[in-house]
């Protein structure tokens, strides 16, 4: 597994939400915490994809009924 670093337009793509419900479900802890590339509070936020995929099995998990 490669281990890679993705922004907020992948995570938009990828969970199809927009920014501002990101920053709700890492506030509420169903997502991972970013870090920034950086210093200054311009440095761009970015995620661990691993991370990320491994909270959205999660979430789907929770989701299922059972049958």
């Amino acid at each position: 597994m490669t281990k890679r670093f993705i922004g907020y337009a992948e995570m938009v793509d990828k969970l199809a939400v927009r920014r501002t419900q990101i920053r709700r479900m890492v506030k509420d802890r169903r997502l991972p915490q970013p870090m920034r590339l950086g210093e200054h509070q311009t440095s761009r936020t970015v995620w661990w994809e691993h991370e990320v995929d491994a909270a959205m099995d999660a979430l789907d998990n929770r989701c299922k009924r059972p049958e």
